[in-house]
């Protein structure tokens, strides 16, 4: 079972409006483009759920389900290299298993930096991407300079990383590997 520590009162007692809570502030518009903390998608959540049912134990039960349904929607390890891969490899046209040789033609490494982009954004280190690509991490730091400093790259990069979140999107929503 989830521990569940004590959370601030949601509701002054005075006047029956939401408060906030102390530690709490207001997105500013600086902040559109950076993703909501964890805890800020959780808060949210329960504050919802809780202006809803007026109940903290089906607020909290409302805030589990959604942790839970997060959880299963994250896709494995050992799914999410493979699937990084093959998007970067058909969007550049070259064989899948070329990207894990040795190969120094334009395609071949650029469809690796961009597959090395993409994994970075989902928080792999740069350690773990040499070892994937069996590559100096100076190298994959190279790359991704590469990808951010060159506009196709990085426009391919985003793009790969689209169709990466929908992969992900559609082989757990189906229930198969897409």
């Amino acid at each position: 079972m989830i521990r569940r520590r004590a959370l601030p009162n949601l509701l002054s007692a005075s006047s029956g409006q939401r408060s906030t809570p102390p530690d709490a502030r207001e997105r500013t518009e600086g902040d559109i483009d950076r993703p909501a903390s964890a805890y800020e998608r959780y808060a949210d959540i329960f504050s919802r759920a809780y202006a809803d049912a007026q109940s903290i134990a089906i607020a909290l039960e409302v805030l589990d389900t959604y942790r839970a349904c997060e959880a299963l929607a994250r896709p494995s390890d050992q799914d999410l290299p493979k699937l990084v891969l093959v998007t970067a490899a058909s969007l550049f046209h070259v064989p899948v298993k070329v990207l894990l040789e040795r190969n120094r033609h334009a395609d071949v490494t650029s469809a690796r930096y961009v597959a090395a982009w993409v994994l970075r954004r989902r928080r792999w280190s740069y350690e773990k991407i040499a070892e994937l690509f069996d590559m100096d991490r100076s190298t994959i730091i190279h790359g991704l300079r590469k990808v951010a400093t060159t506009s196709h790259l990085l426009l391919t990069a985003l793009k790969a990383e689209q169709l990466v979140d929908d992969g992900v999107a559609r082989c757990h929503s189906s229930g198969s590997p897409a």
